[in-house]
């Protein structure tokens, strides 16, 4: 199983009203395959991550997903319910998901709710990793793998007065949103638009210095303001990073999210 493209739908969808995350996977040989035909797949996925037995699924009720498992169910079906059983995991609320086959016999899309989008990516990630592990008979290691999820999570989330915010604007029915890999809050839109950063306001001269020391929210306000900026996002891994280069196109630069003077910069990789 290999995730080819990803794409993140920040507000309401086709799919719902809810942030979702598009995944294209191609299942290569066994696209057609159902899971009770691998050998012990579903005794050590379950093994490894004994909520999916809860999930309800189509069924609609609670051990629907075990059931179709039993019954012979295809692997992107089984990697939409993991990146939500992960993402439970990590305390994001998400339930919503779909999978649909695509145009071409051996690709998927995997629809699926997110919170937080660079986890829930992460999230996919590892289980694509998985589902190769498990298909080739090894047994991930499922605490190194929550480990490594809690921390981009940690790192890539709001902290608690910045997410307390965000929810107090939300039921005042403001426009609010989290600018990606940082704290500051936007709220409002056009002349009326405020920022926020933790308990700070954009009338604090050092939310823009913070704002201009981050790369990557840099680039996302010179692109607001039309000023023309090269694509790119933040990498927590080698395989986000090459997912992420893949999207882009090679060859692609690399560099330090917070740093100067040119250090750590590598080019035409």
């Amino acid at each position: 199983m290999e995730i080819i493209k990803i794409e993140p739908f920040k507000g309401r969808n086709i799919y719902s009203h809810r942030p979702v995350i598009r995944a294209a996977a191609d299942l290569g040989e066994l696209y057609d395959t159902p899971t009770r035909q691998i050998r012990d797949f579903n005794e050590r996925l379950l093994q490894m991550l004994p909520g999916l037995a809860k999930h309800v699924c189509s069924l609609g009720y609670e051990g629907g997903f075990a059931e179709r498992l039993a019954e012979g169910t295809y692997l992107a079906h089984v990697a939409e319910h993991m990146v939500l059983e992960l993402q439970g995991i990590l305390g994001f609320d998400v339930h919503y998901g779909k999978t649909r086959a695509a145009d071409a016999p051996s690709i998927y899309h995997i629809i699926f709710e997110y919170k937080n989008e660079k986890a829930a990516t992460e999230c996919l990630l590892a289980v694509s990793d998985m589902i190769n592990m498990l298909i080739a008979g090894k047994l991930p290691d499922i605490e190194k793998i929550k480990e490594h999820l809690a921390k981009v999570a940690a790192e890539s989330g709001m902290g608690p007065s910045t997410e307390a915010l965000f929810e107090e604007a939300r039921r005042r029915d403001i426009p609010v949103v989290c600018l990606e890999h940082s704290s500051v809050l936007r709220l409002g839109t056009g002349k009326y638009t405020r920022y926020l950063e933790a308990s700070l306001t954009d009338s604090c001269s050092c939310v823009a210095v913070d704002m201009a020391g981050n790369k990557h929210l840099t680039k996302i306000k010179l692109s607001e303001a039309g000023i023309p900026v090269p694509r790119g996002d933040v990498a927590y891994t080698f395989r986000s990073a090459s997912a992420i280069a893949s999207a882009i196109g090679w060859p692609v630069a690399v560099k330090p999210f917070d740093a100067n003077q040119g250090k750590g910069v590598f080019t035409n990789i």
